[in-house]
């Protein structure tokens, strides 16, 4: 508890193979999100609105959800543009340190 927090927003810098860069929007586009958010999230899904999708909508303006090593890892229903989450999940682990998904992992 007297450790500082460790801050890793694991898509900084993350560009898709489209071209896409994904960094955090302005404090103002970030408060938007929220305010929407707050005002109709939607109810709670574990595989298309979870806790990762609503963070990474307010500070990507995307809603995915990685859930690493976790049994639904692969199960997430991610925004409709279809990003390629396996691509932003090598990227992710390349630079976080992440162990190795399992080689039977779905896309």
């Amino acid at each position: 508890m007297t450790e500082e927090p460790e801050v890793f927003n694991y898509l900084d810098g993350y560009k898709d193979k489209k071209g896409k860069e994904y960094k955090a929007g302005t404090e103002a586009e970030m408060t938007a999100r929220i305010n929407e958010q707050y005002a109709n999230c939607g109810p709670y899904n574990l595989l298309a609105n979870n806790c990762g999708h609503l963070a990474t909508y307010v500070r990507y303006g995307v809603k995915v959800a990685l859930q690493f090593n976790m049994t639904g890892e692969n199960k997430c229903i991610n925004n409709p543009f279809r990003i390629n989450i396996k691509d932003m999940r090598e990227y992710v682990r390349e630079n976080a340190g992440c162990p190795n998904e399992p080689s039977s992992s779905n896309n």
